[in-house]
């Protein structure tokens, strides 16, 4: 168990990669993004590799999120959760990239994900749902710089709208092919 200090005061702790909070009913914050954490705790939580978790009043009535929750900084503010495998960003329709079409993430938040075993990429914005498996992602997102940071981005022709099927396909290799049931010298080409 780690403890986590802010202003000389102990205020949480870490324990299995999980961070714990005991806090009191004022202090649950109106706005969906939940809990309020100083930068410097923030800070000492990213240092433990743990993912905030609260425990209080409305968890013990019933009205907490998932277990599986992970909270994704980008400079000290949250900008995307985890939840059970899945990266859920909630973006405004001037933060999609225009040419090519696509939607970037910050080289630090993407550093982030991988560290939480992100399965899938999910990006809410105006009623659409855009989604592409994580694995699409890492094998062919493309390097980005366009004044805010390092960043990689994916055409939107790759990625899921709406539950409809993406455009783009990710097609195997060549070189990779399925083993013969019964001669499997065949496919080693011997």
């Amino acid at each position: 168990m780690t403890p986590i200090y802010f202003r000389g005061r102990e205020v949480m702790h870490v324990a299995a990669g999980i961070a714990y909070r005991k806090a009191g009913r004022g202090e649950r914050l109106r706005k969906p993004e939940g809990w309020s954490f100083h930068e410097e705790v923030i800070a000492q939580l990213q240092r433990a590799g743990a993912a905030a978790t609260a425990t209080g009043p409305e968890q013990r009535a019933g009205n907490h999120p998932t277990a599986h929750c992970t909270t994704i900084y980008l400079r000290g503010k949250a900008v995307m959760t985890v939840r059970n495998g899945v990266a859920i960003r909630r973006a405004k329709p001037s933060e999609m990239l225009r040419r090519p079409l696509g939607w970037a993430f910050h080289c630090e938040v993407l550093a982030q994900l991988e560290a939480a075993h992100v399965c899938h990429l999910r990006v809410e914005c105006e009623g659409h749902v855009y989604t592409v498996p994580w694995m699409t992602w890492a094998m062919l997102s493309a390097p980005l710089d366009r004044g805010w940071g390092a960043q990689k981005f994916l055409p939107l022709s790759y990625w899921s709208i709406d539950g409809r099927p993406p455009e783009r396909g990710v097609t195997t290799p060549r070189e990779v092919r399925q083993l013969g049931l019964f001669n499997s010298r065949e496919a080693y080409g011997c």
